[in-house]
């Protein structure tokens, strides 16, 4: 849909990916990246209470968290203290 509301789309490289608590934790931790303008970002929540007990969404697969919350186990589901938190990417645009 960029390509269709914008003069840009998206470029084949993405820059940034990962896993953090609110968006101020990418702007900060990604300042350089993004002061140009010419990126997007896409952040999709996750809800523990939407965990399957068997399985379900892992920490490490998602890339680095950047949050400040303490997580303790391998699954969202088995977290005591987290309830949400966000996957992210940050993928670069080019002009049309």
């Amino acid at each position: 849909m960029i390509d269709q509301l914008t003069n840009y789309k998206l470029s084949n490289s993405g820059c940034c990916y990962g896993v953090c608590d609110n968006a101020s934790q990418i702007f900060d931790r990604y300042k350089n990246e993004i002061e140009d303008g010419k990126c997007i970002i896409i952040m999709t929540p996750i809800f523990k209470e939407n965990q399957s007990v068997f399985g379900g969404w892992r920490w490490h697969k998602w890339g680095k968290y950047i949050g400040i919350q303490n997580h303790k186990n391998e699954y969202l589901a088995d977290e005591e203290d987290i309830d949400m938190i966000y996957v992210y990417e940050i993928k670069e645009l080019e002009d049309k």
